[in-house]
């Protein structure tokens, strides 16, 4: 398909190339463009119908599941940024609808009648490569992102990994990296949970198969039904269909609210897309009726994973994170958290020397001479086959403990640390990865200094810290929304909340550097 309609073909008589997915998506947020829609579920319906078959089993439950998934795509489409390929992006979120999909079916079954006994007994064949396929589903979405994309990319879709470093804007070396530390996870994982990677991806590989691209009329009552949910209008769309689609936006709005719902919540639903950040829907993103969002709301309630919402109402000036240049982060830790924090913050109190030393004796030493408890995450470190007895071997001054501890812990490989539950927990990056906070972050000094507004605020920091972390223009799960004017909901995890908070002061600073030069000429 063409959707570059009236453009000449190129000079050799061969039609020109087919626009990238980001191309499509701001064709059809910019100018409603059915036909690049169209072409964005055409492009990716093998992908996103095998994923749901392979988790629901069901062909019905399966194809609701799959035409929820492009619902989504219609209604986030304005605020999705990807690279240059949407696929990766819509791999998970087709996951998480056929997920939730699953666990409403089982629970309709409990009360199961005779005849669904039949459906039951005909999965039961091939249920060793239907377990495999399920495992390596589950075990590829607990992936980091960034190792996520490359992995799906090369192995569910097929493509080359020249194609797969133009597709996410990457050098091949970087993509090649990725997949062998994306295999390697899902190795160890795989061997815990007795399955064979090769085995499992053979498997997978096979589905992914039979699943090329979905039918035509599957295909053409998926757009119809993405148009229609994006403008309100779920007329003629599958009920339960609908009801996944808004379960997945809602989580996704969501992500900064805690899993009590208010009557202010429901009115900001009702209100539109603003959910927990004071804002009106974007260009060509639907809003979300009243009713739909009551039932979402409850639909998300066995799912949801509460989060730390800090009101924006706490004064700065009783903040410990208050900056004088004007960036404020408004998130607020335990007192055992912040002391924590604090001494990490602070230089070493005395040289450290180690020689071969166990990296639990170090954590021990360390842990006294500063009074932080320390503690390891042994399940995560399992995962990925590291030990505490790791030697150790370095010595160091004059730099934070923080810096310290981050040079400690890059000789064991893998390993770094959080803040979390009053302790500081020594695990592994991907789980620290996928440890989000939500910090509120008080922006306006910084927007005044540059005389730029909130969407462009977003933009900057999204684009410009830890690119790959953002969920809307990366490959990661962070989120930021905009709450009323002058503030910023921000959920990402520990270590790229300590580069925005150090990007926020060092572009206040520089304003403020800039107009006081201006103004001394």
């Amino acid at each position: 398909m063409n959707t570059n309609r009236g453009e000449p073909e190129s000079p050799d008589g061969n039609p020109p190339p087919e626009p990238a997915d980001d191309v499509l998506l701001r064709q059809f947020v910019a100018a409603g463009d059915e036909q690049a829609f169209g072409e964005l579920v055409r492009r990716h319906s093998g992908l996103v119908l095998g994923v749901c078959r392979r988790t629901l089993r069901d062909q019905h439950d399966a194809e609701e599941a799959f035409q929820a998934t492009f619902m989504v795509l219609a209604a986030k489409a304005a605020r999705v940024r990807v690279a240059h390929t949407v696929g990766p992006w819509l791999y998970g979120v087709a996951y998480r609808i056929a997920i939730r999909a699953a666990a409403k079916r089982a629970r309709r079954r409990e009360a199961a009648l005779p005849e669904d006994v039949t459906m039951i007994e005909d999965a039961l064949q091939n249920v060793a490569e239907c377990h495999w396929r399920r495992v390596l589903d589950d075990e590829l979405n607990l992936l980091p992102e960034k190792y996520r994309s490359a992995v799906v990319l090369h192995y569910l879709l097929g493509k080359t990994n020249n194609e797969v470093a133009a597709e996410l804007g990457l050098s091949v070396r970087t993509v090649e990296g990725r997949q062998r530390r994306g295999k390697e996870l899902l190795k160890r994982r795989l061997m815990l949970r007795k399955v064979s990677l090769p085995a499992a991806l053979g498997a997978l590989a096979a589905t992914q198969a039979t699943s090329a691209q979905a039918a035509a009329p599957l295909m053409d009552a998926t757009i119809q039904a993405g148009i229609s949910f994006l403008h309100g209008n779920s007329a003629g769309c599958s009920a339960d269909a609908v009801r996944l689609a808004q379960n997945e936006v809602l989580a996704m709005t969501n992500s900064v609210a805690p899993v009590t719902v208010t009557i202010g919540t429901l009115l900001l639903i009702g209100a539109g897309m603003g959910l927990a950040s004071g804002h009106a829907p974007a260009q060509g993103e639907a809003a979300v009726p009243l009713s739909l969002a009551v039932q979402a709301a409850g639909d998300l309630a066995d799912f949801a994973t509460p989060a730390v919402f800090t009101s924006v109402e706490t004064p700065a000036s009783t903040n410990d994170n208050a900056d004088p240049n004007g960036a404020v982060d408004l998130f607020e830790r335990s007192e055992a958290e912040q002391r924590i924090v604090t001494t990490l913050q602070a230089p070493l109190r005395e040289p450290l020397d180690f020689v071969q030393q166990p990296l639990s004796d170090v954590a021990a030493i360390l842990s006294e001479t500063y009074d932080v408890p320390i503690q390891f995450d042994t399940r995560a470190l399992e995962a990925v086959a590291a030990s505490p007895d790791v030697q150790v071997t370095i010595r160091l001054s004059n730099v934070p403990l923080r810096s310290a501890l981050r040079l400690i812990l890059g000789q064991a490989d893998q390993l770094t640390y959080i803040v979390r539950d009053d302790v500081l927990m020594i695990t592994t990056y991907e789980v620290a990865e996928t440890w989000m906070e939500t910090h509120i972050y008080d922006v306006a000094d910084a927007m005044s200094a540059f005389d730029i507004g909130v969407e462009e605020m977003i933009k900057v920091i999204s684009e410009t810290v830890n690119r790959e972390s953002w969920s809307e223009n990366g490959s990661g799960a962070g989120t930021i929304e905009p709450l009323g004017k002058g503030h910023l909901a921000i959920s990402q995890s520990q270590a790229v909340h300590e580069e925005i908070a150090r990007f926020l002061q060092q572009i206040t600073s520089h304003a403020k550097r800039s107009a006081t030069q201006s103004a001394a000429k």
